[in-house]
């Protein structure tokens, strides 16, 4: 048996709703934490295809071995094809629900236009098991419901290289350097959160909502609790 799906058609008539609150935020992507948020509300992924990768790896190993167009062949197959579709809907069930609880809570959001086909080519499955472009899809989708404001910092805007406090520009930070010094204030930063704060200055500037500084602290939060990783 195939699966069976239920398809409604509905006509919504009732206006958008308001965010439940008049908070900002921005948020800087990452592979240890998919996103690095202003207000310490990070979000971490799930990890769906890591945790299936044993079971995976053991369907697919029997699937090679069927021979191609035998009822094996197809029955493997269809196992195969069964748990990735298991996966994907666990992510996209995941997806929904967040996507509704930061629409309801922010009135705006503010990210960065990443290259994701070249991120996964860098990073492999990590990337591609954190499906990126796919709850950014779902949250444009889900936020239209709640008049909530999507903001994209042009691909190329130096979130990491510059310094939240001060705009010093770091040209010589690496990606391994998770934690750097500015040499224009001295402020030791957190790469991910300094970044997060650049962005969300980025959206606040453009729907002109002013010019917004963390105070120092709030860029070093991170910098302990990475060391303890």
């Amino acid at each position: 048996m195939g699966d069976f799906y239920l398809c409604f058609s509905v006509e919504e008539k009732e206006k958008p709703q308001k965010a439940t609150s008049g908070e900002i935020v921005g948020y800087d992507f990452g592979l240890s934490t998919i996103l690095t948020a202003t207000d310490n509300r990070d979000i971490h992924s799930p990890e769906y295809l890591q945790k299936d990768l044993v079971g995976l790896k053991k369907l697919s190993r029997l699937f090679s071995k069927k021979r191609k167009g035998s009822n094996n062949w197809k029955k493997a197959r269809k196992n195969l094809a069964r748990l990735h579709i298991a996966i994907a809907n666990r992510r996209k069930d995941r997806f929904f629900k967040l996507a509704h609880t930061l629409s309801s809570r922010y009135k705006l959001m503010s990210f960065e236009d990443l290259d994701m086909k070249k991120m996964a080519k860098l990073w492999g499955r990590k990337v591609l098991d954190h499906a990126f472009s796919e709850f950014l899809s779902i949250l444009k989708h889900v936020s239209k419901g709640y008049d909530t404001v999507l903001h994209f910092c042009d691909r190329y805007f130096p979130s990491s290289k510059t310094c939240c406090l001060c705009d010093w520009y770091n040209k010589d930070l690496q990606l391994k350097d998770l934690v750097w010094t500015c040499q224009g204030c001295k402020t030791k930063l957190d790469r991910n959160r300094s970044a997060c704060f650049n962005i969300l200055r980025a959206g606040a500037s453009a729907h002109g909502l002013g010019d917004i500084r963390p105070h120092p602290e709030a860029v070093s939060v991170g910098i302990q609790e990475s060391h303890l990783l």
